[in-house]
């Protein structure tokens, strides 16, 4: 796995990680870097050396990977899959619903 670009973050650069249970690309930014850590929000902290987060372990560990157009394009889509199966079309304005209908239809 290349890691190469780890080493050039910077505070408020973005990355993502994706693994761990859940399988999920989650979106990270770097609020603090230290020797030999990258501290995200939330305090997510993760191996300069390896990019792998602190105390993940085995073989789904969570590592980060590089932020790119085809991550943020893979985090709208999980985003609009969400929104869509959270949405309730049973109560939502009529007209939504048409425009929903529009733009699903394949």
């Amino acid at each position: 796995m290349d890691t190469d670009w780890i080493g050039d973050l910077k505070v408020g650069d973005k990355f993502v990680t994706e693994g761990g249970w859940g399988d999920e690309i989650k979106l990270h930014r770097v609020q603090r870097i230290t020797k030999t850590q990258i501290i995200s929000g939330g305090n997510c902290k993760f191996r300069k050396e390896n990019g792998r987060k602190i105390g993940s372990s085995g073989f789904r560990s969570t590592y980060m990977q590089q932020f790119t157009a085809i991550k943020s394009e893979q985090i709208l889509r999980q985003c609009v899959k969400k929104l869509m199966e959270d949405a309730d079309v049973s109560t939502m304005d009529i007209g939504k619903v048409h425009k929903l209908n529009e733009i699903l239809k394949v």
